[in-house]
């Protein structure tokens, strides 16, 4: 079932960034155009990756899949700061340096957890103390970011999307779902419905 969300993800990924290549008269060149393409491209190339691996290591079907947390704390940073982006406000070097920051640290998180909670098994308090400390960092990023940009539909989807990541780990702690393929087949669509969500809405904006 992750096989065929990752296969899923390439067309959809690859399928809109053709679109905007082709037909797009947007302001693209702008900087949360940029942010916004680099956001896809990092999450096309990564579930390229991911096929690449079934294909030439049929092990890592069964085995959690850490090099998304890489990709997330890439594709998911820049997702945040695109919607910051999209204000068209001045804003302090710091925060998008705060952004970022709290974006890595977010997914190392859900790193921690991935390999520490077998799927069907409840997690020990330490790390459920973890995800409380990324939980209340998110909700600061959502604060932050939300000050600047006000409500758009961007910037919704952006903290709903971006909380379900939490929900779904938070369930993980509690020992749901109870399989690994199903874990991480939900990671899975859950960042593709999340970028492609961010990315169409901001950039119907622009």
């Amino acid at each position: 079932m992750r096989y065929v969300a990752d296969v899923a993800a390439v067309f959809l990924h690859l399928g809109f960034l053709i679109a905007v290549c082709v037909g797009s008269t947007g302001d693209w060149a702008s900087l949360e155009g940029v942010l916004l393409i680099v956001m896809e491209v990092v999450a096309l190339l990564a579930h390229l990756f991911y096929l690449y691996m079934y294909h030439h290591r049929p092990s890592f079907s069964d085995e959690v899949n850490v090099y998304k947390w890489g990709e997330y704390s890439i594709s998911a940073t820049v997702g945040g700061l695109a919607v910051l982006a999209s204000s068209g406000d001045a804003y302090p070097w710091q925060v998008p340096v705060l952004i970022a920051a709290l974006g890595v640290s977010e997914q190392a998180t859900g790193y921690t957890i991935d390999i520490e909670v077998n799927p069907g098994e409840k997690a020990v308090i330490k790390d459920r103390i973890i995800w409380a400390a990324a939980a209340a960092g998110q909700v600061a990023e959502f604060t932050v970011v939300g000050t600047y940009v006000g409500i758009t539909l961007a910037y919704v989807l952006y903290v709903v999307f971006w909380s379900l990541y939490g929900v779904w780990a938070l369930l993980a702690l509690n020992g749901y779902p109870s399989t690994l393929d199903v874990r991480e087949t939900g990671y899975s669509v859950l960042s593709t419905l999340a970028k492609l969500g961010v990315f169409i809405s901001s950039g119907l904006a622009l």
